[in-house]
């Protein structure tokens, strides 16, 4: 759901799919009822949507973007609780981290420093690796907590905590702990706001800025290489997204959606790359 905070409007983008969690750059999306990660591509205010892994996914929990290295970070609980590593079009999938780990409820990306945090709920702990998987570490032991969202805002953590019903923060190193803001309800996830700085300013075959060479949706891929997928209830037809039949009784999918709202107004400035945690291609 994307909201105006200007006029309090509401948009849903992503209808009929249970509880979406995780929503990350791109609109890639979490949904754990039907154990699928997603994408939602929003050229030209219409939101094309499509499944990007659905296959060994068992209770999936968090999805994280990294644009520049055009792959995406994912965890899932399970017998076999993970973190994965895949690229923007859920191919090339490898294990990051696959030994003490539980619940990893959230997963963040420090741009500046190459590095991933996720928080584990039920070892209550927030760690970080590089993306290599290279040189773990414990960055805070949470005593007394449940914690559900994680994201970097400079150099600093955030995190949304269900045992206090608040929002806490720490630097990346685990010090100088504090308390946002205190809820009335449990905090699920949690998302910084950037200024348009922080979009990458990268050669892309799938940049808003050329020809969509797919019809619906297009993701970028190592090289100049990129894959097309097509919208729920459409099918790829020599490089055309065509309308899949409906068997007799069968049940069509929701054709796309157009975005009617206005854009929200800029209100943060980076006064430098480090004030959005950004890498210097980001710049």
């Amino acid at each position: 759901m994307l909201v105006n905070l200007e006029s309090r409007e509401e948009c849903v983008i992503l209808a009929g799919m249970g509880t979406p969690e995780g929503i990350a750059h791109n609109l890639y999306y979490v949904d754990a009822d039907r154990q699928v990660i997603g994408v939602c591509s929003l050229r030209n205010q219409i939101a094309y949507c499509a499944n990007v892994i659905h296959t060994a996914l068992v209770q999936p929990r968090a999805v994280a973007v990294h644009p520049g290295h055009r792959s995406i970070f994912f965890s899932q609980w399970g017998d076999k609780a993970r973190i994965e590593q895949a690229w923007l079009d859920g191919s090339g999938r490898v294990d990051i981290v696959s030994d003490k780990i539980i619940w990893p409820n959230a997963i963040t990306i420090d741009f500046i420093h190459e590095r991933l945090y996720w928080v584990d709920a039920r070892l209550s702990w927030i760690e970080s690796c590089k993306f290599d998987s290279h040189d773990r570490r414990t960055v805070q032991r949470l005593h007394c907590s449940h914690s559900f969202g994680l994201t970097i805002l400079a150099d600093r953590l955030y995190r949304t905590d269900w045992t206090t019903q608040s929002i806490k923060t720490a630097h990346l190193n685990g010090s100088g702990v504090g308390i946002v803001h205190n809820t009335h309800r449990r905090p699920m996830g949690i998302v910084t706001m950037h200024h348009h700085s922080r979009r990458p300013r990268l050669v892309s075959p799938c940049a808003t800025n050329v020809t969509n060479p797919c019809d619906h949706i297009c993701l970028a891929r190592p090289g100049s290489l990129y894959t097309c997928l097509c919208h729920f209830g459409f099918e790829l037809v020599e490089g055309v997204c065509v309308l899949t039949e409906v068997a007799s009784g069968g049940k069509a999918h929701p054709a796309p959606r157009r975005l009617d709202f206005p854009e929200m107004r800029k209100i943060y400035s980076c006064r430098s790359s480090r004030d959005c945690n950004i890498s210097l291609f980001e710049v």
